[in-house]
């Protein structure tokens, strides 16, 4: 996937199932930052997604079902 905020860059996405906000939760309190929040994937059934960079600079992206 390619994003706006880091074009050409590769994300790696991480199973956050069965949702995200805990992983979400746990980003802040470890000092990365929430660049997308939680996002509806616009096909059907796929989920949803957010992405984050950590504190050394490593963005993320997180996805669950729900």
């Amino acid at each position: 996937m390619q994003h706006p905020g880091r074009p050409g860059g590769t994300v790696v996405f991480l199973n956050c199932a069965p949702a995200l906000a805990p992983a979400l939760t746990r980003v802040e309190q470890a000092g990365g930052t929430v660049v997308l929040p939680k996002t509806q994937i616009p096909v059907q059934n796929a989920g949803f997604m957010a992405l984050v960079v950590d504190s050394e600079g490593n963005q993320v992206g997180l996805h669950s079902p729900g």
